[in-house]
């Protein structure tokens, strides 16, 4: 079943960033949910919520960063669009060579709403 509203999976292990993303995409006409963690993000792509696209954190506890979570996700959800958010704007090249949309921290409501937009409603990747 289709969401009449896109649904994103925010991933990021600072709470406040988190609730600060999810609170934005909301405003933007978004349904969110959030994950602490990759393996986190993991067990909600695998339930009954069908997500249009993840925004994720690079930098997280557990065994897997931003970019490993991006590949899995690749892998087994090609469907799901991906943002990559980073304070570090390093990141943006190896994103931008991973087929993947880079926002950098701190970004504006208007900044990270453009990222979202251009993925949700972008072409599938090939």
């Amino acid at each position: 079943m289709e969401n009449a509203q896109p649904v994103i999976l925010v991933v990021d292990d600072e709470p406040l960033t988190r609730l600060y993303e999810c609170d934005v995409a909301e405003e933007a006409g978004y349904l969110t949910v959030g994950a602490f963690s990759a393996e986190d993000a993991i067990m909600e792509l695998e339930g009954p919520t069908e997500f249009q696209v993840m925004l994720t954190d690079v930098e997280m506890p557990g065994g897997l960063d931003g970019f490993a979570l991006a590949r899995t996700v690749q892998e087994r959800w090609p469907e799901v669009r991906i943002v990559i958010t980073s304070g570090e704007p390093d990141y943006a090249d190896q994103a931008e060579e991973s087929d993947l949309t880079f926002v950098a921290k701190p970004f504006t409501p208007d900044q990270l709403n453009s990222a979202l937009q251009a993925r949700a409603s972008g072409p599938d990747r090939s």
